[in-house]
């Protein structure tokens, strides 16, 4: 039993087709290796001047919130907690100060360029706004 002739020719059209769809999407090509996203690497720098500055912690919050600094700078923060106790943390930095509820100063010298998250660490502080950051350049 043969089948009728514009049912073969349209099985014809359509075994060609997909033979052409298959031979389209098969490779041949190299793939792209994906784009490398930037990191928060930091760079390495010699030493510059020093300053102090003055920071105030209230209300679950750090004010300033964000310092800039030169890379290789040493810089004496004076913190004052207007309230109840708190932390001056930025892991990523090797600070983790435990300033209390008064008055304190610690000098840190910034020896590699980059951005750095600042917080709060105690319980509920960052999640109140307790955040600010530290960046460094070259």
């Amino acid at each position: 039993m043969s089948l009728p002739l514009h049912l073969s020719k349209a099985i014809a059209s359509a075994s060609i087709a997909s033979a052409l769809v298959f031979a389209a999407c098969g490779g041949g090509s190299t793939p792209t290796a994906p784009t490398p996203v930037p990191s928060a690497s930091t760079t390495p720098c010699a030493a510059s001047g020093t300053q102090q500055v003055n920071v105030q912690t209230e209300s679950f919050k750090f004010t300033p919130k964000d310092f800039n600094f030169k890379c290789g700078s040493s810089v004496t923060f004076a913190l004052v907690s207007k309230d109840i106790g708190h932390n001056f943390t930025a892991n990523d930095l090797g600070i983790a100060w435990d300033i209390g509820s008064k008055a304190s100063m610690q000098t840190f010298t910034f020896t590699r360029s980059g951005t750095f998250r600042l917080v709060c660490t105690i319980a509920g502080h960052e999640a109140a706004g307790m955040v600010g950051k530290i960046t460094i350049t070259p």
